[in-house]
C-alpha cells in the first residue's frame, strides 16, 4: 500500500489539482489518453518537483530522445529488475515490448550474461549498466565498448539514462506504489499470460 495519499482531480488541494489537470492536458496534446497513473497521483504530493521531473522523463522517452527508444527501455528494465522495482517494470512492460524488446529478454534480463536472448551490443550496454550501478563508475574497457556503439555523446546520455532510471526506481520503492489496474488490464488484453509471468518474476 502506498505510503502517501493518492490525489485525484477535485481532491481539494489546489496545487495537486493544478498539477494533475496540467498533466492530463499534456497527455492529450501528445495524443495520449489522459490516464493518471498511481505515480502521478502520489507524486502530486510534491507538484513542483514532479513537474520538473516529468520534463526529464519526456526528454528520455519522447520522440526526440537522445538515445534509441529500445536502448532506453532496455536500460530502464534492467535497472528496475536489478532493484526489484515491480511497479516500474510492470508499468513499462508494454513500452519495452513496443520498442522491440522480447518476452524472453524481459524474462532473462537479470541473467543477461548467460542468456542467448541478447546480442553482443545489448550485453555491452547491460554490462555498462551493471558496472555503474555496482561501482558508481565504469571500467575503461566498458567505457570504450559503449563509445564504439553509441559515440561519446551517446555514451554520456546512456549514463544519464541509467541514473534517471535508478532515481525513478528508488522513488517508486520509497513510495511503495500500488500497481495500476489499467496497466494490468492492458497487459492482460495483450496476452493473458503476461501479468502472471510478471508476478512470478518478482514473487518467486
Amino acid at each position: 500500500m502506498a505510503r502517501l495519499p493518492y490525489y485525484e482531480v477535485g481532491s481539494g488541494n489546489a496545487e495537486a489539482d493544478a498539477f494533475l489537470e496540467e498533466s492530463a492536458r499534456r497527455m492529450e496534446e501528445h495524443g495520449l489518453e489522459p490516464k493518471l497513473s498511481n505515480f502521478m497521483k502520489e507524486y502530486a504530493n510534491f507538484p513542483e518537483f514532479t513537474s520538473r521531473f516529468l520534463h526529464m522523463l519526456a526528454y528520455f522517452h519522447g520522440d526526440d530522445a537522445p538515445l534509441p527508444r529500445r536502448t532506453v527501455e532496455l536500460v530502464h528494465m534492467a535497472v528496475m529488475d536489478r532493484f526489484k522495482g515491480e511497479y516500474g517494470f510492470t508499468f513499462h512492460t508494454m513500452a519495452a515490448l513496443t520498442a522491440g524488446l522480447t518476452r524472453d529478454q524481459l524474462r532473462d534480463i537479470g541473467n543477461y550474461k548467460q542468456s542467448p536472448a541478447f546480442d553482443d551490443a545489448d550485453k555491452a550496454i547491460l554490462r555498462h549498466t551493471d558496472e555503474l550501478l555496482t561501482n558508481g563508475k565504469v571500467s575503461e574497457e566498458s567505457f570504450r565498448e559503449v563509445v564504439a556503439l553509441l559515440g561519446e555523446e551517446g555514451s554520456f546520455y546512456l549514463a544519464a539514462s541509467i541514473a534517471n532510471s535508478a532515481m525513478r526506481t528508488f522513488l517508486a520503492g520509497w513510495c511503495e506504489l500500488d500497481l495500476d489496474q489499467y496497466v494490468l488490464d492492458e497487459l492482460t488484453a495483450e496476452d493473458p499470460e503476461l501479468v502472471p509471468e510478471l508476478r512470478s518474476h518478482f514473487h518467486q
